[in-house]
């Protein structure tokens, strides 16, 4: 193997280790697309949920007796 073969390989090798180096660092500077997804939001109606829980445990007429909610959200008078 000549000389000029082997710096050929060289060069090129070189090529490519700068060429992966130089794509490593964008990537770490620009940070990665992929991590920066964030969840759906989701309308869950939290208020009407608040009034139907409301009205089913401490309403004048509830719909539901007190033991119910006690074991329902494992609630311990003592």
């Amino acid at each position: 193997m000549s000389s000029s073969s082997s710096d050929e390989a060289d060069e090129v090798f070189d090529e490519f280790v700068d060429e992966v180096v130089d794509n490593f660092i964008d990537t770490v500077i620009d940070g990665h697309p992929n991590k920066s997804k964030r969840r759906a939001y989701i309308e869950r109606a939290r208020e009407q949920g608040h009034n139907q829980l409301w009205n089913d445990y401490f309403n004048d007429n509830p719909t539901y007796p007190p033991e119910m909610f006690r074991r329902r959200f494992r609630i311990i008078f003592e």
